[in-house]
């Protein structure tokens, strides 16, 4: 007899159990943000990321430009990062991608699709 898997312990990341920033804190879920350009794998600080956007904010299917440097300290890396998730330690980490339970999850709560959210201004 071993360990339990830590997939079936809890659910794991849903857009109907977390679509927004607030929703992912109240969980106490663990995000990253991962580039698959570069392979590099950071913390995401949702507390930073609450205060810059917004506690609605809807992480799934947002693909920022990735900020890591590769060689050298003017080559940056041109790959787009993937926000993941997990709910316990030790679970597989599920990509937030734009899926149609997202699109359905924003229609049941009432909130506006990721694709149609009005982008920030550029200065």
């Amino acid at each position: 007899m071993g360990r339990p898997n830590p997939n079936n312990v809890a659910l794991g990341p849903h857009p109907l159990l977390a679509l927004t920033v607030g929703h992912f804190v109240a969980r106490g879920w663990t995000v990253t943000a991962y580039c698959r350009r570069c392979g590099v794998r950071q913390h995401a600080d949702l507390a930073a990321i609450t205060r810059a956007r917004g506690a609605g904010f809807i992480l799934w299917g947002a693909h920022p430009r990735c900020k890591t440097y590769a060689n050298n300290e003017h080559q940056r890396c041109d790959g787009r990062i993937i926000f993941q998730s997990r709910a316990v330690y030790g679970a597989e980490w599920v990509d937030l991608t734009l899926t149609q339970g997202v699109l359905d999850a924003c229609a049941l709560f009432g909130l506006p699709p990721p694709a149609t959210r009005p982008r920030r201004a550029p200065w």
